[in-house]
């Protein structure tokens, strides 16, 4: 019903005290969709621009964010401070998100919105920058308050590795990866570091520094690669990697 009047296809006759439909029964079923995302989509993208951008980059991140943290976000959009607080109070009236009082946290009043947000901007250049921004930002979050952003680490690096790879600073995205790596192996999350000790590697095989000007983390890289793939039972892979460390290595003890 938003959705029709939102569109002018419906509206309250006062002098009547009906509602009446601005169209026929045709355009009426034109315009209704069984495709609830398409129709939350519809009333996101009629939003103005900067409670877009917040919801979009909302859908970026999990699902409990402090004001804070859409404060640091939002920055990197050019929205002041001040700003992103009436555009949460904003997005709470219109029922898109919701405040959680006790934990003073903001969360998508449902799935099906976050998954609309998610799906404003398409698959492409714009949603890949964006992504950098916001990992950026991430990144910078963790740094600086690393004990409550440990999360950012996760968040950015995963959106760092699924955009194109000209956007990703190469040896940096490889550092990172190989972090959250012994992250992952301090949480006792085996496969996931595994993952990501390779994903490292092959931001490090892009970068051309492999054994030249990275020596020392090739050497700490691939030493990880070794213990995980053996650890995962990839023996095949973890001797490979094996034979490149002693066809690389400067010394005896490397």
């Amino acid at each position: 019903l938003e959705e029709l009047v939102r569109k002018n296809a419906l509206f309250y006759d006062v002098m009547m005290f009906t509602w009446e439909y601005n169209l026929t029964k045709v355009e009426l079923e034109n315009y209704l969709t069984d495709d609830v995302i398409k129709m939350v989509q519809s009333k996101i993208e009629g939003q103005p621009l900067e409670v877009k951008q917040l919801m979009v980059i909302m859908s970026f991140i999990p699902n409990n964010a402090t004001l804070s943290t859409l404060i640091a976000l939002l920055r990197s959009e050019g929205v002041t401070p001040s700003k992103v607080e009436k555009l949460m109070k904003y997005a709470v009236k219109q029922g898109m998100i919701i405040h959680q009082m006790k934990s003073d946290k903001y969360a998508f009043a449902h799935d099906k919105i976050r998954e609309a947000s998610f799906n404003v901007i398409p698959q492409g250049r714009p949603r890949d920058e964006l992504l950098m921004r916001i990992s950026m930002a991430l990144i910078h979050l963790a740094y600086s308050e690393e004990s409550e952003y440990e999360w950012a680490f996760f968040v950015a690096v995963d959106h760092m590795n699924s955009v194109s790879p000209e956007l990703a600073p190469g040896i940096e995205l490889s550092r990172l990866n190989f972090r959250v790596g012994v992250m992952n192996l301090a949480k006792g999350a085996t496969f996931n570091a595994n993952a990501s000790f390779l994903a490292a590697l092959a931001r490090l095989n892009d970068s051309g520094s492999k054994w030249k000007e990275e020596y020392q983390f090739t050497l700490k890289l691939l030493n990880r690669v070794i213990v995980s793939e053996f650890s995962m039972g990839n023996f095949e892979m973890a001797f490979s990697y094996v034979e490149e460390v002693l066809e690389n290595a400067t010394s005896l003890k490397d």
